[in-house]
């Protein structure tokens, strides 16, 4: 039998490599520039953890959605994990409901692979076709992680209809130093004209020993070569601000660097190494000089090094003074949570103009609780409410409430826009087995979805023969489907199904984990037989 899952277990995340940007003002990241998605996994699952001292899994999500009409909950979607004998999550099968043929559908699945230290290494999804009942490719992406987790090679598939195989659409490549800052990163793509991959674009960059970059190179790929595209040159100062900036573009003509921006800013600090004012100028490439500054910032701090105001200034050179422009106000909780953030405009007359502002309330673990909006009334020259926004949390700390109201002056109250809940249904683990989502209207809570979690107890058929076949099938007894483990690491077997009068009712081929479905299955006892090579093994399936 299935028991309800007792974890909430997150959505798959994928993060795909970023190109950067041609920049010709201040980089403010300093080693995250050129570096592809390097500090995280790049296609991952959150945890999804060991369920139960005898070792249950997440089995199987079901989500269903609220049908006003007939007043109750329809299926809609299921999602089936597998995983390899290490705990982790191979393959993710889902399902939607079809109400036609009253059964679940297959319409996508996913499956990954990891390297000998855990990082997710392949990400492969397919699509179900329902006409020739088998799996489509759809993409792939391959990835090799250095010994720091960085990924250093990365490889995106697309899936070919009409040769019915991977080719590679794009190839990410990159180098890092000890301190694991990219010091290099290639992009190359498809060209289907030549059918091959063509380099793209490479940047090259170097850094100082508290990893704030230096130096950044950027080349395109012309004429079978590269060939300079534009370069940043940074200077920072002893307490890590950017002190100095110099964006250049190369002069193909000439074949040099021409300086295209060039600018420094000039810092004062207290005597505790806060920043109280920093001055920006530029160079005048007309006559080859330091213009006068032109922006001023300056800064207050409180007792706790927090920032709690920040005025910008411009420079008039008409009348050579420093004229105020805009003026940013900040204030913290005990746990340093910004609590208060606004910013005002100077009207030209030296009357601060307020342009928004933002107050939070956030609970001892962080979480955000409260946040009003405000507007500024420029007749009575205040704040007035605009927008609230409530959370709840319970004691495990999953959402229990949102809300959104808008502030009515005639009627100076709130009305609300928008209210959901969600009611968590919790084991003796405190892990979750089933949670529902409610909508406020017509002064009600009405039904939306619901979402139940299931994992298999692992009654799990566990063999190893002597000629070295081990493989796992569970649940058993059964009812929707199976999951059949191979766990040693050459993979590839072929599972078949027998009723009692010895009729092969199911075959399948399978990879090192399969959930196989038993939709057409009738209950009753089975006798499997899985076989790799010449060897093979039996055993008794229970279908309920």
């Amino acid at each position: 039998m299935k028991i309800p899952i007792t974890n909430l277990v997150a959505l798959f995340i994928m993060s795909i490599p970023s190109l950067g940007q041609n920049m010709s003002e201040e980089i403010t990241s300093y080693n995250q520039i050129i570096s592809p998605s390097t500090e995280a996994k790049a296609t991952q699952y959150l945890s999804l953890k060991t369920q139960t001292a005898q070792k249950s899994r997440l089995d199987s999500t079901i989500t269903q959605e609220w049908n006003v009409t007939t007043g109750e909950y329809e299926n809609q979607s299921k999602d089936y994990y597998s995983y390899n004998n290490k705990g982790e999550n191979v393959s993710v099968v889902h399902y939607n409901w079809s109400s036609d043929l009253n059964k679940w559908i297959e319409y996508k699945k996913e499956e990954l692979g990891y390297d000998t230290y855990g990082n997710n290494n392949l990400f492969t999804s397919y699509l179900w076709n329902s006409d020739s009942y088998e799996w489509i490719g759809s993409v792939k992406q391959e990835y090799v992680f250095n010994a720091l987790g960085k990924i250093t090679l990365s490889l995106f598939y697309q899936w070919n209809t009409v040769n019915n195989q991977w080719f590679v659409r794009n190839k990410q490549e990159s180098e890092f130093n000890d301190n694991g800052d990219c010091t290099l990163y290639i992009i190359s793509m498809f060209n289907s004209t030549t059918n091959e991959l063509i380099p793209y674009l490479k940047k090259e960059a170097k850094y100082d020993s508290f990893g704030n970059e230096l130096l950044l190179v950027c080349y395109n790929w012309l004429e079978n070569k590269w060939v300079e595209d534009y370069k940043n040159e940074q200077i920072f100062d002893e307490f890590g601000n950017l002190s100095s900036f110099v964006y250049s573009v190369w002069d193909a003509l000439n074949n040099l660097w021409e300086i295209n921006t060039k600018y420094k800013l000039d810092c004062v600090y207290d005597v505790t190494g806060n920043k109280t004012s920093d001055s920006k100028c530029y160079w005048n490439l007309d006559l080859n000089e330091w213009d006068h500054a032109v922006i001023q910032t300056k800064y207050e701090y409180d007792s706790s090094g927090n920032v709690i105001v920040k005025i910008e200034y411009n420079w008039n050179a008409e009348n050579s003074i420093w004229e105020s422009d805009t003026k940013y106000e900040y204030d913290y909780d005990a746990n340093k949570n910004v609590i208060m953030d606004a910013n005002y405009y100077d009207d030209g007359y030296g009357n601060w103009i307020g342009l928004n502002k933002l107050v939070y309330e956030f609970d001892d673990e962080g979480r955000q609780l409260l946040k009003i909006t405000y507007y500024w009334d420029k007749v009575n020259n205040q704040w007035v409410y605009s927008y609230k926004y409530e959370r709840q949390y319970d004691s495990h700390g999953m959402n229990t409430f949102a809300a959104t109201y808008s502030w009515s002056d005639e009627e100076i109250r709130w009305n609300e826009i928008i209210q959901n809940k969600w009611d968590y249904v919790y084991n003796e683990n405190d892990m979750i087995m089933y949670y529902e989502t409610f909508n406020w209207t017509n002064e009600s809570w009405n039904n939306q979805t619901n979402r139940s979690y299931y994992y298999s107890d692992m009654n799990a058929v566990e063999v190893t023969t002597t000629d070295n076949l081990s493989f796992s099938l569970y649940p058993n007894p059964a009812s929707e489907y199976i999951i059949v483990r191979q766990n040693q690491a050459e993979a590839g077997f072929l599972l078949q199904l027998f009723d009692q009068s010895g009729k092969c009712v199911m075959q399948k081929d399978c990879i090192s984990c399969e959930v196989i479905s038993l939709d057409h299955i009738l209950s009753g006892v089975y006798l499997f037989r899985v076989s790799k090579d010449s060897i093979s093994k039996t055993g008794k399936l229970v279908v309920q």
